[in-house]
């Protein structure tokens, strides 16, 4: 771990050279670190003694990936980033964690059912093509986390008794030159949430996610 002023400012995991840093396990370890409660740092790098890669905490992909024997044409996107007076950059750090890349990250994509219980549809918006989706923070080891929550038409029908009528009914109608939202203002209606990590990345103008796939929801009885 390397720090500035005594402050974690980000982790260099080294490994042997025959280890892969890319696309494996040792990228879900180094990530792991990099979220601890006692680190918290935006970046995470790995290096074989013959590859170095630079990750930022909430992108898929790695930022920097070269052979050692290119750093020459590689220090100044390093300093750009990792340099004392750039490594904290108020822009690393004003958006909360997507919470389907954290637990892609941490290697829970094989996952068929993954289960939140308890979580308040706000808002329902519909998507392209007969999609819809429900977003919103999630507090997850007492860090507020973005999740996204996609589903398909036959997993929404398992709203009818759950969301009011007129909501429902509004949200069933498919128009071709605009996409509705219902918006629940007066009240949050519960449901527990059965899912999967989904394939598709997403993309706004302001980051990347990747959203969790419904397979079902269940209602709690008493939801307010």
């Amino acid at each position: 771990m390397f720090e500035v002023n005594g402050k974690a400012a980000w982790i260099l995991d080294a490994k042997s050279p025959n280890e892969d840093i890319v696309k494996s396990k040792h990228v879900e370890q180094a990530y792991s670190y990099a979220i601890h409660s006692e680190v918290r740092v935006n970046f995470f790098a790995l290096c074989n003694g013959k590859e170095f890669v630079l990750y930022d905490i909430q992108k898929p992909e790695p930022l920097l990936h070269f052979p050692l024997t290119s750093i020459p044409r590689f220090w100044e996107p390093l300093k750009s980033l990792l340099t004392p007076n750039k490594v904290f950059r108020e822009d690393y750090s004003k958006l909360a964690k997507d919470l389907g890349l954290h637990l892609k990250r941490l290697g829970f994509e094989s996952f068929r059912s993954l289960i939140f219980p308890a979580i308040p549809i706000m808002q329902i918006t519909q998507l392209d093509p007969n999609q819809f989706s429900i977003s919103g923070g999630l507090i997850v080891n007492d860090e507020t986390n973005m999740v996204t929550f996609d589903f398909d038409e036959n997993v929404f029908k398992q709203l009818k008794s759950i969301i009011p009528d007129d909501a429902f009914k509004m949200l069933s109608i498919r128009r071709k030159d605009e996409r509705l939202s219902a918006r629940f203002s007066d009240r949050d209606f519960l449901v527990t949430i059965d899912c999967k990590i989904g394939q598709n990345l997403e993309e706004n103008e302001r980051e990347i996610f990747l959203p969790m796939i419904v397979n079902r929801f269940i209602k709690i009885n008493g939801s307010s």
